[in-house]
């Protein structure tokens, strides 16, 4: 089996997965960038992938310090200590970008349509049915208490859309904010239990 193959199929074990096959998945990550996204998160182990992602910034002297370097890596990107962002907060583009291709999948229409629409139109005076406003909704958070069950949401919010914001800007403002945090896995150095 190629090594493309099996890191494509590995879920679980990375650990010795890696210590198995060391330098077959770093040769194989550096060309493939399907492989290297199922990597993110191992690089400390990997010494080739390692020395590409690392961005050198001064050593830092507080947490926030070390916090203000993470917020400004992207994806895969790590410290020099072996800190590594999972995933990066959103910028407004990113927020945008996100809204927009899940809005013209629910409308049914292409991009370029639902991105010439004004940014502060109404949710209101779009044509859009009640539930297909709450799947758009249920793509990006689901409202604190509610059934996990879209059948089951629908029959709790009725006529309405619980926590739907009034705007598009105001729709894509919201999900800057609710991915505004950034996720990484902590380094040796830094973990604590």
């Amino acid at each position: 089996m190629k090594i493309h193959e099996i890191i494509q199929e590995r879920n679980f074990d990375f650990h010795s997965f890696i210590k198995q096959y060391l330098s077959e998945i770093d040769d194989h990550i550096e060309k493939c960038e399907k492989c290297h996204d199922r990597m993110i998160g191992f690089s400390r182990h990997l010494p080739k992938l390692r020395a590409r992602v690392t961005v050198e910034f001064p050593s830092a002297e507080s947490e926030a310090e070390r916090t203000n370097q993470l917020k400004q890596l992207q994806r895969g990107q790590c410290l020099p200590c072996g800190c590594e962002v999972i995933r990066p907060s959103w910028t407004l583009a990113h927020a945008a970008a996100k809204f927009y291709k899940a809005l013209a999948e629910i409308e049914g229409k292409s991009e370029e349509y639902v991105r010439s629409l004004p940014d502060d139109l109404p949710f209101a005076e779009m044509e859009l049915e009640t539930k297909a406003l709450r799947r758009l909704r249920d793509k990006f958070w689901i409202p604190d208490g509610s059934s996990r069950s879209a059948e089951q949401r629908d029959l709790e919010e009725g006529e309405k859309v619980l926590q739907m914001p009034v705007t598009i800007r105001g729709f894509i403002e919201k999900l800057q904010n609710i991915n505004s945090g950034i996720i990484y896995v902590q380094c040796p150095d830094h973990w604590l239990p």
